[in-house]
């Protein structure tokens, strides 16, 4: 079945109250095309999406992660104050607003458990934080698939995943563009390589380990797990701590409804918080339903906000199979470890990246004054630096075949295009954290923190310097600048 987009409103040119978009499902059949009216569009909620993030009183040239998230870092202090184990990650909000919303309609497991969950703050026989936490960690599963089913079901209702389609798209054409570009770097050989695995990579819309995220099946878990979940509230609690006291981790797959209720956090991080990952095996991407909401995506942002945050995401993980560790195999079938990379390629790629391992390596993050491993980030700085690139060259080919014109945000008139687009980027690695937290990401996580991964990525990128006129050597313009996909 052939799916394309006819937009009967371009971009920045339609009615402030509503649009409307054509979908035929079919092309080859007339009576394939379907109408979808947009709901009225407010695009002062756009701009209150980004007033919660923007700090205009930083120097964009001078640290552009806080230009970009310092005033939706300074809220998160207030709520969850600033202490050494602090982890607030931006990824994290939507389901966290969702967690304390109302459920009586769509689960009646979520219903009683948020009713618990309000006695906890009561409680004088027990610790209430410890209370929250017992309770709110049972309950994890059954709101993470609540979570994810309703915002799979509004993706479908607003057609997202046409969208997105299309961004990917887009997205994969600059890339093969830009491997036979790379004569310099890679042969002729690698080149025909890189294109055959850039032509197999997967986009997978469909994930959920053992129907995690089925509703029937979440509720039918609770159901059978023999938790009285109207004992009197110490019970409850008491009960829980030790239901989850015979699970294991090594034994309790999820396959099990002990293991999606209490090891569940295990794929929190892949299928419930906002994301995307590449599957290293198998050659696919994925991202997660929670990617279509604010801030990383809306049908009713400028595409340069679209672009510059899920965009670059997407962009990111396409360019992991072309990281340190994937560069070189077909990761495909039964050739998953068949080297496919002349050794001419191998020298050249090998010295490219030395710059980001010297790079990274001379970064000093600013709550803990340790330096970051340049080593250890590496597949990840690669990943930043080239699908930043990606995403917003494959923005411009959208604008100009758009005629230059995007949504304008009232109060954000400005701020170009191109500027929005990176203010999307920079707003995409937002993070409160305290010391202690900061120093586990710096020694064991190959992501280096916000602040590092935002203004290294785009200070290596001069359309990023020119579009902000960032003066030569300043912060965000550095004169020696680290290149592997240069485009």
């Amino acid at each position: 079945m052939n799916v394309f987009i006819l937009i009967l409103y371009t971009y920045g040119l339609f009615s402030a109250s509503h649009g409307s978009i054509v979908i035929d499902l079919d092309k080859d059949s007339p009576s394939g095309k379907k109408v979808v009216e947009l709901e009225p569009l407010n695009t002062r909620l756009e701009a209150q999406n980004l007033y919660e993030y923007l700090d205009p009183s930083v120097d964009p040239c001078d640290n552009f992660y806080l230009f970009s998230c310092g005033k939706w870092i300074r809220t998160q202090k207030k709520i969850y104050g600033d202490n050494d184990n602090s982890s607030i990650r931006d990824q994290h909000t939507n389901f966290n607003k969702f967690r304390d919303g109302k459920y009586d309609k769509i689960s009646e497991v979520a219903r009683v458990l948020q009713k618990r969950r309000k006695e906890c703050l009561k409680t004088i026989e027990l610790d209430k934080n410890e209370c929250l936490q017992v309770i709110d960690d049972f309950a994890t599963y059954a709101i993470s698939t609540l979570f994810v089913t309703q915002n799979r079901k509004k993706s479908e209702k607003r057609y997202d995943f046409v969208f997105i389609e299309d961004m990917i798209k887009r997205i994969r054409e600059e890339f093969r563009l830009l491997i036979d570009e790379k004569k310099h770097i890679f042969d002729e050989e690698t080149r025909n390589n890189f294109l055959f695995k850039l032509g197999r990579i997967e986009y997978k819309k469909d994930f959920g380990e053992s129907d995690i995220f089925n509703i029937e099946i979440m509720n039918d878990c609770y159901a059978k797990k023999g938790i009285h979940y109207f004992f009197p509230l110490s019970d409850l609690v008491n009960e829980i701590k030790h239901d989850k006291s015979l699970s294991d981790k090594n034994k309790d797959d999820l396959k099990s409804c002990r293991g999606k209720i209490f090891q569940v956090n295990s794929v929190m991080s892949e299928y419930v918080y906002r994301n995307a990952w590449y599957n290293i095996y198998d050659n696919y991407f994925s991202i997660n339903s929670d990617a279509f909401n604010k801030p990383s995506f809306s049908i009713r942002f400028p595409n340069s906000l679209n672009y510059g945050f899920l965009g670059f995401k997407i962009a990111h993980e396409i360019m992991h199979a072309f990281d340190s560790n994937n560069y070189n195999r077909t990761l495909e079938g039964n050739n998953k470890n068949k080297f496919n990379v002349t050794q001419k390629s191998v020298k050249h790629f090998e010295e490219k990246s030395k710059c980001f391992i010297e790079q990274y390596g001379m970064q000093i993050e600013s709550i803990t004054d340790k330096y970051i491993n340049g080593s250890l980030v590496l597949n990840e700085s690669i990943a930043d630096n080239g699908g930043l690139k990606l995403a917003y060259k494959a923005y411009m080919k959208w604008l100009q075949s758009n005629g230059g014109k995007d949504i304008e945000v009232p109060g954000f008139e400005k701020f170009t295009n191109e500027q929005l687009f990176f203010i999307g980027a920079g707003r995409s690695n937002c993070q409160h954290t305290g010391r202690y937290t900061t120093e586990n990401q710096i020694n064991s996580d190959t992501h280096p923190p916000g602040e590092i991964r935002t203004n290294v990525a785009l200070s290596n990128y001069k359309p990023f310097s020119a579009a902000f006129n960032c003066p030569i050597n300043s912060n965000m313009n550095p004169e020696d600048k680290c290149e592997l996909w240069k485009i």
